[in-house]
């Protein structure tokens, strides 16, 4: 009753041949909630023999260089990175002339998310037809797509298009404010563009001119009205609130301009409208997270740095704006696998202490909420009867003495 030398290896720390190492350079870790979510619903990590946390990114530990390249090949295909490689010598042997090395792929994630905003650099702008430069971020997929707020043009930037010229965000969630809308005036449009259309079939990408109010502002003697057209005239009546970007405040801010030469370049040719609206904002009460009906899984990871209070506290906001999103987007839910919370459900039909705040929010309709038959079920959950057997053993994959002959080269 012995394992393997490959499956002893698989259970021994420090036996790994490759190693991806993915990061991004962003003060949040939505990017990597929604990685996680897409790697756990393709089976990805299955050949992993570890999976570590760092403040900044996960590295992803492999038995072989084919399993890590197949990984940095799919990574390829659900966002835009850049990956560069590197090796390591661990052994030689003189007699034979064969080296063993360990191999390192380190992946970029480009540094935009959705709902920041960019200016497109001007060569870039050249290229793609002169489009305005002040652009909102709407999809990230293997390519980032931009969006005029202010006419509907969409740019797209696939990964090598993007690590060429390499642009950042120069506002992004951090930088959102609250305004109180007072009134939608929808816009009538030639109707030239396709994509235009295609946006309409959706119902929520429309221009409209809106006037806004600070919400700090609102029922306040002398509030400034702020004037600007929006791309989301679909989705936004009069009294909603609404998330977007002060460009008045944040051009006065001095270490923004510092910080962001480009901006304040196009500022001196062009009139800047007074706010871009980035989102519909929602009232959802403080113990909504405990009204979900909805899980998520994780992968199990090993954290690499401590976890103090501040820490703790920003990790688990992060994880809240990214549940927020996959319920005000379809699109994204249909890229991952969302399970039922059963242990809550099995509360609600017994009539536990959460029925009536449920029935409450069920009352907010405004409120997006994910439907029940959009949910999977936990099969680890149904199997009742399954005995975990902590003394499992893991049966070498076919190919394997092939994976391993790919890690010994010939030095000759």
């Amino acid at each position: 009753n012995q394992q393997c030398t490959e499956c002893q290896a698989s259970f021994t720390h420090h036996v790994w041949r490759a190693c991806v190492q993915v990061r991004q350079k962003v003060t949040h870790k939505r990017t990597f909630l929604y990685l996680e979510q897409v790697l756990l619903k393709h089976g990805m990590t299955s050949q992993c023999l570890g999976i570590t946390e760092q403040r900044d990114g996960i590295d992803f530990f492999f038995s072989s260089r084919s399993h890590a390249q197949a990984f940095v090949t799919f990574l390829h295909s659900v966002v835009p990175v850049e990956a560069k490689q590197s090796k390591r010598l661990v052994s030689h042997d003189h007699k034979s002339n064969i080296a063993k090395f360990k191999y390192t792929f380190f992946v970029e994630i480009a540094p935009v998310c959705r709902g920041d905003l960019v200016i497109v650099p001007s060569k870039a702008r050249t290229k793609l037809g002169g489009r305005s430069p002040i652009v909102l971020a709407y999809k990230i997929t293997s390519a980032l797509y931009l969006i005029d707020p202010t006419s509907l043009h969409v740019i797209e930037f696939n990964s090598s298009q993007y690590f060429t010229h390499r642009f950042e965000s120069i506002a992004s969630s951090k930088d959102f404010s609250l305004f109180f809308v007072m009134a939608v005036k929808h816009l009538v449009t030639l109707g030239l563009d396709i994509l235009f259309f295609s946006f309409q079939k959706h119902n929520k990408f429309q221009l409209a001119e809106v006037e806004l109010v600070r919400e700090n502002e609102v029922g306040t003697d002398g509030a400034m009205i702020l004037e600007t057209v929006t791309h989301l005239g679909g989705i936004i009546r009069e009294g909603d609130t609404v998330c977007g970007y002060d460009l008045q405040r944040l051009s006065n801010a001095r270490e923004f301009l510092n910080t962001n030469t480009e901006f304040l370049r196009y500022t001196r040719k062009m009139k800047l409208p007074d706010v871009i609206i980035v989102k519909k904002n929602y009232n959802r009460s403080g113990r909504h997270a405990r009204k979900r009906k909805w899980k998520l899984k994780t992968l199990p990871k090993e954290k690499a740095y401590e976890v103090d209070k501040h820490t703790q506290q920003k990790e688990e906001e992060d994880a809240e704006e990214f549940m927020r999103e996959l319920e005000e987007d379809l699109e994204m839910r249909l890229k991952i696998n969302i399970y039922k919370d059963r242990e809550k459900l099995e509360r609600i039909a017994r009539g536990g202490d959460d029925v009536a705040s449920i029935a409450t929010s069920e009352g907010h309709e405004d409120v997006p909420k994910i439907p029940i038959d959009e949910l999977l079920d936990d099969l680890n959950e149904l199997k009742l009867d399954e005995v975990k057997n902590p003394n499992h053993e893991r049966m070498p994959d076919k190919g394997k003495n092939k994976d391993e002959d790919e890690d010994l080269e010939d030095i000759n």
